[in-house]
């Protein structure tokens, strides 16, 4: 049974994939999925969206619904091993079901922001933690910020990318010219007006005709963003797509030719692997699991400070080194080949639910 919310593509992930390596799974989320992904596959969900956070911290109150009908459903399927993908929200809830073996996999946030709002969320992370009987997390960056939090060994589990999907296609351009491309929520935490502000200085200062920028997903910034691309003046050049079906996001990885990363943290760098196995280079910021996920000069460009400056340099001697973009776009797909095939990533979490 996977805690997890269902609306998440890396929940989608997982769960399909460990449904086609012969695994019976059931989701318990607290969120509906928007794409009805579920339709032609066994697995069950059942979903409680009652839950309502309760503010500072996060308290056994918010949960109480939630809690019993997970308690019910667990009664009822009997399930072998209780996995929450979240350590606090997920984690929090599978903790108070005191269900052995109970598994938690480490996102990001949970483990970078929560428990520093106070000691109080501190101390409750401990406690999930602490609970757990094995911890995953998808980097070596994130394995270091859940050893401040837990002396419990921790297995590096990365959110893989399937290679047969992500993968260089012929598809319709968006622009007929080089096109920047951004694939996230649009979130304080990943500064796309950073990117916004070095495609301003691109086309004000190398005067760079022929470049577009396209931003995908949606987000709490989008009519922020918006208003900023219209007081730079660069309405005719960019282009917002909202939120996709995730089935069109191989798609829009093709029509890019550099991809761009600046956020303030990443745990891991998912969309950065997709655009890699697609055999795009990615400019990234030198933080977090991004060190993790780009090999600097030879995959693309990690940057730190990443200033829109420094941004902007980056992708004009790209857009002048057509040769580079494409070295670096071949050794990017080759890269995740190697190391983050979602094959060998599954295959390394069903060992962890297989070893005893």
């Amino acid at each position: 049974m996977l805690l997890a919310n269902a609306d998440s593509v890396h929940t989608r992930k997982w769960a399909t994939a460990l449904e086609a390596n012969g695994f019976e799974v059931i989701i318990f989320s607290l969120k509906a999925p928007h794409e009805q992904w579920l339709s032609q596959s066994k697995i069950k969900l059942i979903v409680n969206n009652k839950t309502k956070s309760s503010g500072l911290p996060l308290s056994k109150v918010s949960y109480i619904s939630a809690l019993s009908s997970l308690k019910k459903a667990i009664r009822e399927f009997s399930p072998d091993i209780v996995h929450a993908h979240y350590a606090t929200s997920y984690g929090l809830l599978g903790y108070l079901t005191r269900f052995k073996p109970f598994y938690i996999s480490a996102w990001g946030s949970d483990v970078i922001d929560f428990p520093n709002k106070s000691f109080l969320h501190r101390w409750l992370l401990k406690k999930i933690l602490n609970k757990a009987d094995k911890i995953q997390s998808p980097s070596n960056y994130l394995k270091r910020k859940i050893a401040d939090l837990t002396q419990k060994n921790v297995t590096v589990i990365p959110i893989g990318v399937d290679t047969a999907i992500y993968k260089p296609v012929p598809v319709e351009r968006v622009f007929e010219g080089v096109t920047l491309g951004i694939i996230k929520s649009l979130e304080p935490v990943y500064r796309i007006h950073l990117a916004i502000e070095a495609f301003y200085i691109l086309k004000n200062k190398y005067k760079a005709e022929k470049c577009y920028l396209l931003i995908v997903g949606g987000g709490s910034l989008e009519n922020k963003l918006k208003q900023q691309v219209n007081d730079l003046g660069l309405n005719n050049f960019v282009k917002f797509t909202g939120r996709v079906p995730q089935n069109q996001v191989v798609s829009l990885h093709n029509a890019i030719d550099i991809f761009i990363n600046v956020s303030e943290y990443e745990s891991l760098g998912v969309s950065v692997l997709e655009a890699a196995a697609c055999g795009k280079p990615a400019i990234a910021t030198n933080v977090g699991g991004l060190c993790e996920v780009v090999k600097d000069e030879v995959t693309g460009y990690l940057l730190y400070p990443a200033t829109a400056e420094m941004l902007a340099e980056k992708i004009w001697y790209l857009i002048n080194h057509p040769e580079r973009m494409k070295q670096m776009g071949e050794q990017g797909r080759k890269f995740v080949a190697e190391n983050f095939e979602l094959e060998k990533c599954i295959k390394l979490m069903i060992d962890e639910y297989l070893e005893k």
